[in-house]
């Protein structure tokens, strides 16, 4: 399995919609997202608004799961169009799983052009890409239902989308953030500001991994460093 986001969208207009909520300033409202993002149930809806767009490359009986997920969107490779065009190898199935015989009698299909047949005989572990568009609330749906799920796939699904969007605590599965003393850092904490550039930035939160999430002053914008980056570089 492999994911890659292909573009991610809606931020600073669910900003604005969550300050018409509250009635107070957008500039204040990434402290007010970052307080109620986890409070499923409604007052997070703000999620809604935040849209990502991933491709993914999965095996077919994966994607059959993930098809549970009906708010969203999906463009996938077309069997029809795509794999009557030439012969197919191990590696269009997911850890090389199919039978050299399975393999070969695919193939004896593909050259006599029957596609009803293929169709049928074509094994679970075919890889198939598609692009999945879906908002931050789904996302985060997917994160709370399918992080102990059995099929190994979706830990893997997961674990990739966390490193790469960016805004990986809208979808933290704890109900709380995981919070950190000066102490344990040994140098910096909640509320260590400092500056890069023109802009101040503040500790607002340490994430799993090592990683701590910085808040810009003066506007809807964030930063991920590794704990160790912040101390090497001499930030606080």
């Amino acid at each position: 399995m492999h994911v890659e986001i292909l573009g991610e969208a809606g931020y600073n207009p669910a900003m604005t919609g969550l300050s018409l909520s509250y009635n107070q300033p957008v500039e204040k409202m990434q402290d007010v997202s970052l307080k109620i993002y986890n409070k499923d149930g409604g007052h997070n809806k703000f999620l809604e608004s935040i849209m990502i767009w991933l491709l993914v490359d999965a095996p077919r009986y994966w994607w059959q799961q993930a098809d549970t997920y009906r708010i969203s969107t999906k463009q996938s490779e077309s069997t029809m169009h795509t794999i009557m065009k030439g012969e197919l190898d191990a590696h269009d199935f997911e850890n090389n799983g199919v039978t050299k015989s399975s393999l070969a009698d695919l193939n004896r299909l593909i050259k006599k052009k029957d596609f009803e047949t293929l169709k049928k005989r074509l094994p679970e572990s075919f890889m198939q890409r598609r692009v999945w568009m879906m908002s931050y609330k789904t996302l985060r749906n997917i994160v709370q239902q399918r992080s102990s799920h059995k099929l190994g796939n979706w830990k893997e699904f997961i674990k990739q989308v966390a490193n790469l969007v960016q805004h990986p605590y809208f979808i933290d599965k704890k109900d709380r953030p995981r919070t950190c003393s000066s102490e344990e850092t040994g140098r910096f904490g909640i509320g260590s500001r400092f500056n890069i550039g023109a802009w101040t930035w503040t500790v607002h939160r340490f994430l799993d991994g090592g990683k701590v999430l910085l808040i810009n002053d003066v506007g809807p914008y964030n930063m991920i460093l590794s704990e160790e980056d912040v101390i090497q570089t001499r930030l606080f």
